[in-house]
C-alpha cells in the first residue's frame, strides 16, 4: 500500500489550463513522463506516479487569476528526510517563478522517522531544574 505527502502550490497564470498545469507537475516531478511509456512500463512506475487531488482555481476581481493545487507524492519516491522530500515537490519547480509551494501534509510513515525532541520540555525542565516558570526570559513594558 502507498503512502503519500501532499503538497499544495499556489500557481499564477492569466492564461493556464490549471488542471492540465497540476498533471504535469504531478507527473514531471515524479515519473517524467507517462503517456510515452508502454502499458507495462506504466504498470511498473505506477507506484511513483504522483497524484493530483484538487486543483481550485480563484479568480478574484481585479487580482492576478491563480490555482491551489494539492498534489499526493508517493512516499516511495524520497527517502525519510526534508531536503529529500523538497526536492522531490519542489527542486525544479522553484525555477518557474509563478508557482509557490504553501503547504506541506506528512505522511504518517514519513513523521515516523522523526522520533521528536530528544528530551522534551519536561526533560528540558529537568535537566536546567526549573519547574515553576517559564524557561525564556523577556522584556515587557507596562
Amino acid at each position: 500500500m502507498n503512502t503519500y505527502c501532499v503538497a499544495t502550490y499556489r500557481c499564477y497564470d492569466d492564461k493556464a489550463d490549471f488542471a492540465k498545469k497540476a498533471q504535469g507537475i504531478a507527473v514531471g516531478l515524479t515519473v517524467g513522463s507517462w503517456t510515452d511509456l508502454p502499458a507495462a512500463k506504466q504498470k511498473a512506475m505506477e507506484k511513483h506516479l504522483g497524484q493530483v487531488l484538487s486543483v481550485d482555481v480563484h479568480e478574484p476581481a481585479g487580482g492576478e487569476r491563480f490555482a491551489d493545487i494539492r498534489i499526493a507524492y508517493p512516499d516511495v519516491n524520497f527517502s525519510r528526510d526534508i531536503p529529500a522530500l523538497l526536492v522531490t515537490i519542489f527542486g525544479k519547480l522553484s525555477m518557474d517563478g509563478r508557482i509557490k509551494l504553501i503547504d506541506v501534509h506528512f505522511s504518517e510513515p514519513f513523521l515516523s522517522a522523526f522520533p521528536g525532541p530528544k528530551f522534551g520540555l519536561e526533560g528540558v525542565r529537568d535537566l536546567v531544574g526549573v519547574h515553576n516558570r517559564p524557561l525564556l526570559m523577556s522584556i515587557s513594558s507596562r
